[in-house]
C-alpha cells in the first residue's frame, strides 16, 4: 500500500477509530491503530471502521462493469451471462446481552451473516453484512441492498443477449444476466 493510499484511508476511517484520552487511558493514535490493523489484520474497531468504507469502495456495478463481469465468467468458466456467484457465511460470536434468539441460527450457534457476490476470480463485488443469524438465506437476500435493487430493476444489468450458437440452430434464445448460488 502506498503512503498516499494509507493517508486516504486514514482520513476516511480515522474519526471512526479514534479513542478518547482519559485519566485512565492514553490510547494509541488512529494512524498507529490503522497500521497495526493492516500489519496483523486485527483490531477491536476494524469491523466498524471498515464498514464505513463499503459505500465508497464497493459500489453496485454499472452496466459496463456488469458486462465485464459476465465476460470474465464466460472467459474463465464458459458460463454465459453470469455476473457473479453469491453465498452467505455465518460468522459466529458471543450473543449480545438480551438479544434473545435474534442471532441464534439453525446450526445452534449465535451468528451474524455475511452475504457476498464474487466475480469469476473470487473477488468481492457486492457485500451485505449484519443480518441476524436466525434469518433465512432468502430473507437475507431479499432484504439486502442487492436483493432490493434486483426486485426494483435498479441494478443496471445489461439487456438479455442471445446464447452463443443459438442462431446456428435457427433459433434466437435470449438469456437474462444472472448470478449463481454456491449452496
Amino acid at each position: 500500500m502506498t503512503p498516499e493510499t494509507f493517508e486516504n484511508l486514514l482520513n476516511i476511517v480515522g474519526p471512526h477509530i479514534r479513542k478518547q484520552t482519559t485519566n485512565y487511558m492514553n490510547p494509541i493514535s488512529s494512524q498507529q491503530g490503522l497500521a497495526i490493523c493492516f500489519s496483523y489484520r486485527v483490531g477491536a474497531s476494524t469491523v466498524g471502521a471498515s464498514t464505513c468504507l463499503v459505500n465508497q469502495c464497493m459500489k453496485v456495478p454499472t452496466k459496463n462493469e456488469w458486462q465485464a463481469l459476465a465476460e470474465s465468467f464466460n472467459n474463465k468458466w464458459n458460463f454465459t451471462n453470469c455476473v457473479g456467484a453469491i453465498d452467505g457465511k455465518h460468522i459466529t460470536f458471543q450473543a449480545p446481552p438480551n438479544s434473545g434468539s435474534l442471532y441464534f441460527n439453525y446450526k445452534g450457534t449465535f451468528s451474524m451473516v455475511l452475504m457476498a457476490l464474487v466475480d469469476a476470480n473470487y473477488c468481492f463485488t457486492v457485500i451485505d453484512i449484519g443480518s441476524y443469524g436466525s434469518n433465512s438465506d432468502g430473507g437475507i437476500f431479499s432484504n439486502s441492498l442487492l436483493g432490493q435493487r434486483l426486485a426494483e430493476n435498479q441494478l443496471n444489468l445489461p439487456v438479455p443477449i442471445d446464447l452463443p450458437g443459438a442462431s446456428l440452430l435457427g433459433k434466437v434464445n435470449s438469456i437474462w444476466f444472472f448470478c449463481i448460488s454456491l449452496d
